[in-house]
């Protein structure tokens, strides 16, 4: 048995960020095994911060950033992180986009759900001190991260990289991801190592009407266009872990239990 375990985050108005954590509760699914891989009718793959075609562990090939026409905004710099711990993957987390400055990237898509995964290896980048890095993502309406700081959350995690997965509806035809700096220090900087945005099956997490139940309740949540979560974990149940290549598809990270 597959779980995902997801915070929810509901945009009450289309012009303001959305707000995160309405629900304490986790909103959990059931993934069940499709009979064959899902194969993404969307699949961008973006190394920030390089300037050439690179294949990751799983053999996935990363556009680089560098010209790149996603990218909208000038005021920011390519870095490579100035050592490598053992645990962390070359692609797409060893080169980064850095800036003081508020930047965005824009995306082509369709109407449908999203994956969007967002890399962060803390480290130092154009000898900026990794603590920082303190800034906030949004996604149109959707605010992402707020205040975040990649060294502390890897710190208290104790993980060597972090990357952070969401699933957006879209109704349009543009997916924006845009990258602020704390206005808290002068000193504040933002940075993003690897950009992954792919299309998924509209049912696999919620039922045939858009609902989906939240643990230890009997009340439902409706996902519609106006609302994105975000995974927390993602555990196979009496099982190994799974590599994001060993997934059905959709390239998921599965932790054992």
């Amino acid at each position: 048995m597959f779980v995902d375990c997801f915070e929810y985050m509901k945009n009450t108005n289309r012009s303001f960020s959305a707000s995160v954590l309405i629900f304490v509760s986790l909103a959990v699914a059931i993934h069940v095994n499709f009979a064959a891989n899902y194969v993404s009718s969307e699949q961008i793959l973006l190394n920030c911060g390089e300037s050439l075609i690179l294949n990751d562990t799983d053999t996935r090939s990363w556009t680089p950033d560098v010209k790149s026409k996603f990218l909208l905004s000038a005021k920011s710099l390519t870095s490579k992180a100035t050592t490598q711990d053992p645990l962390v993957p070359k692609v797409p987390l060893m080169t980064a986009r850095v800036s003081h400055f508020e930047f965005s990237y824009s995306f082509p898509v369709v109407t449908g759900h999203k994956f969007m995964r967002l890399y962060f290896y803390s480290n130092s980048y154009n000898g900026l001190n990794a603590t920082n890095a303190v800034f906030s993502v949004s996604s149109g309406s959707f605010s992402l991260l707020k205040n975040f700081s990649p060294a502390q959350t890897t710190d208290a995690l104790n993980y060597a990289y972090i990357f952070n997965e969401y699933l957006i509806a879209m109704d349009g035809e543009t997916l924006t991801i845009k990258f602020t700096p704390s206005t808290n220090s002068l000193n504040a900087y933002v940075f993003v190592n690897g950009i992954e945005v792919m299309s998924m099956p509209d049912d696999i997490y919620k039922n045939d009407d858009g609902t989906l139940k939240l643990v230890g309740q009997d009340s439902f949540i409706y996902i519609d266009n106006t609302t994105a979560i975000e995974n927390i974990y993602r555990i196979n149940m009496g099982g190994n872990d799974i590599s994001p290549s060993g997934d059905t598809g959709l390239f998921r990270s599965w932790y054992n239990d």
